[in-house]
């Protein structure tokens, strides 16, 4: 099978099989065009008060350093690891809905992080349905990567996650 390949615009290269199959340059441009062309970075994060109690997620996405969404709600009463799954799920499922199918999320939680990329398993029946929807919401993109890092380095997501609070 003959592959071609597309540079991506941010960093790296990924092969696009589906490409092969395009008959003409139009069609390609169609193709293209579907798919937004940027790879979009969303920092999410959860808050409880009390575990459980009270709880609240924040998202900020960014392309190229600029912002592109933030999104600051209550998400009912429930637990602390819930809510980061919950931020998780919130922040990919609004980057597809804008037809962004490339996604680098940072998270402060490193529980949520390990579980997502397979490092831990994930027990907990709650967790666990969180999971199977995050993977889900996953596999329809085109690329997806998780990072770990520290609660400064989250610090908007954070913040949004606590002005939902007072709401």
């Amino acid at each position: 099978m003959d592959l071609n390949f597309f540079q991506r615009n941010l960093k790296g290269w990924f092969i696009d099989p589906l490409y092969n199959s395009m008959e003409t340059d139009s069609s390609c441009d169609r193709f293209i065009s579907r798919r937004k062309k940027f790879l979009i970075t969303i920092y999410c994060d959860g808050a409880s008060k009390g575990n459980p109690g009270p709880s609240s997620i924040g998202i900020v996405a960014y392309i190229h350093e600029k912002e592109e969404f933030r999104i600051s709600e209550r998400i009912g009463e429930t637990t602390n690891n819930v809510a980061e799954w919950s931020a998780l799920k919130k922040g990919i499922e609004e980057c597809i809905s804008r037809k962004f199918d490339s996604i680098h999320a940072y998270m402060d939680s490193e529980l949520v992080v390990k579980q997502v990329n397979g490092k831990y398993k994930v027990k907990h029946p709650n967790l666990l349905e969180y999971k199977k929807e995050v993977d889900k919401l996953i596999s329809s993109l085109h690329s997806f990567q998780i990072t770990h890092v520290p609660r400064e380095k989250n610090s908007v997501a954070d913040k949004l996650a606590n002005e939902a609070f007072r709401k």
